[in-house]
């Protein structure tokens, strides 16, 4: 039975290329990222229209840093302990390895972003693989975010 987790990070401060989500699955199993929550909270009443692009990027061999590891949250409580790791929020991008560009999105900063697929379209992660969504340019001013990741472990066809 797969297991389904949320990578949540909360009111962090967004100001330069980040890698706002880092996940690298299990040596033993895949994962996939079937929805994605991006919202910021601090530029209510700012004048100008903003577009944010962010890029799901897979094959990094060398985590980035300056971020929160973070403990993935269980959808239900049969779930267990996930096997695989995730860091939010680095300032220093994942690097080395060969980089496949996956997945680009953008979004206006006022209504954010929510994106879903159905099992078996999301963004799949082979076991012991890295990936990251990556802000792909700095905002104008440094926002307020938040969002999560929900990610299905196990059971993922690859």
């Amino acid at each position: 039975m797969p297991r389904e987790y949320i990578v949540p990070f909360t009111q962090k401060t967004v100001n330069d290329d980040f890698d706002l989500f880092e996940l690298v699955a299990a040596a033993d199993q895949a994962l996939e990222v079937v929805e994605i929550g991006l919202f910021q909270s601090s530029d209510v009443k700012d004048d100008g229209e903003e577009i944010l692009d962010v890029q799901w990027i897979r094959g990094n061999t060398t985590s980035g840093s300056g971020g929160d590891s973070v403990t993935p949250t269980k959808v239900s409580s049969d779930s267990g302990t996930p096997g695989f790791t995730a860091e939010v929020c680095n300032s220093t991008i994942a690097s080395g390895g060969t980089e496949v560009f996956e997945r680009p999105l953008s979004f206006n900063i006022r209504s954010g972003l929510r994106e879903s697929w159905d099992d078996g379209r999301g963004m799949v992660l082979r076991p012991g693989e890295r990936g990251v969504l990556r802000m792909l340019k700095p905002p104008a001013d440094a926002l307020t975010m938040s969002g999560y990741l929900y990610v299905i472990e196990g059971q993922v066809e690859v």
